[in-house]
């Protein structure tokens, strides 16, 4: 039986064709690079995501941070999620301290954000160290957990 270059790649192309229409039909799409990360910013309907990769450094996730903070105001969302599972390297918990301080200080109680790590790499001082000083933030390694809360009233 022969079958047509079409039936043989259709699987292979389809997800993208579809993924393209929906994107282009229910959200913005932009890639960007900063110092230590690549991020693709998504706005969908309720949220901004970001989805970061590349190596960890406090002063990239300190970049990461504004670049969040421009997304989220430039797209008039309140919702954040920022996905961080593919970022390669780890926090030290000094770095966990500043970065939670640094995202208390660049979102106050305004975004409502909710982070994706790893399980292995989630110790929650980041976490708390934001909600001490008022902002509103989930360090979680599930996105479905993280999706919930974030569009829980």
């Amino acid at each position: 039986m022969r079958v047509s270059l079409w039936q043989e790649t259709r699987f292979l192309f389809c997800p993208l064709i579809i993924n393209l229409f929906f994107s282009a039909v229910l959200c913005e799409k932009e890639a960007i690079v900063l110092m230590d990360f690549e991020v693709v910013t998504v706005v969908e309907p309720e949220l901004v995501r970001l989805t970061a990769t590349g190596s960890y450094s406090l002063e990239g996730v300190f970049d990461l941070l504004d670049h969040v903070k421009a997304e989220a105001d430039k797209a008039a969302r309140e919702l954040v999620l920022i996905d961080t599972r593919e970022v390669e390297g780890n926090m030290t918990e000094a770095d966990r301290f500043f970065a939670g301080r640094r995202l208390a200080e660049a979102f106050g109680s305004r975004l409502k954000t909710a982070v994706l790590l790893p399980a292995y790499k989630i110790t929650k001082l980041g976490e708390a160290v934001a909600v001490s000083r008022g902002a509103r933030v989930l360090v979680t390694d599930s996105e479905t957990e993280a999706l919930n809360w974030l569009l829980a009233e």
